[in-house]
C-alpha cells in the first residue's frame, strides 16, 4: 500500500467515521457522511471577505461519495434546504464545499 492509499483509508476509517467527525447528511436526495467544519468556515469568510460574506456553510464529502465536482452557482439541496455552491475546492480526495443559502 502506498502513501495515497493509506491517506484515502484512513479518510474512510477515521475522518469520516460517524462515530468520529461524520454525520450524515441528505445531499440532492442520497444520504452521504459528510464534515461540517464551522471553524474553517469562519477562517475562510476572514481570508476571503468580499467573496464570502453570504456563506453560511462548509462541509467535507469524499469524492467518491459525491461523485463529479459541480460548478460554483450550482443550486445543491442539503438537508432538504437549497444553497448556492459559493465555492468548491478538490484535494486529496475530498471537495470542500462553502455554501450560501438560496432563497430565489
Amino acid at each position: 500500500m502506498n502513501f495515497k492509499d493509506a491517506l484515502e483509508k484512513d479518510l474512510s476509517n477515521v475522518f469520516f467515521n460517524a462515530t468520529e467527525f461524520a454525520e450524515s447528511a441528505n445531499i440532492n436526495g442520497k444520504d452521504m457522511l459528510v464534515v461540517i467544519d464551522d471553524d474553517e468556515l469562519e477562517r475562510q469568510k476572514i481570508l476571503n471577505s468580499e467573496e464570502l460574506v453570504k456563506a453560511e456553510l462548509l462541509f467535507f464529502v469524499e469524492k467518491k461519495v459525491f461523485g463529479n465536482k459541480p460548478r460554483p452557482d450550482a443550486l445543491i439541496d442539503f438537508n432538504k434546504k437549497r444553497y448556492r455552491i459559493l465555492k468548491v475546492n478538490e484535494k486529496n480526495n475530498l471537495f470542500t464545499f462553502i455554501l450560501e443559502r438560496y432563497s430565489g
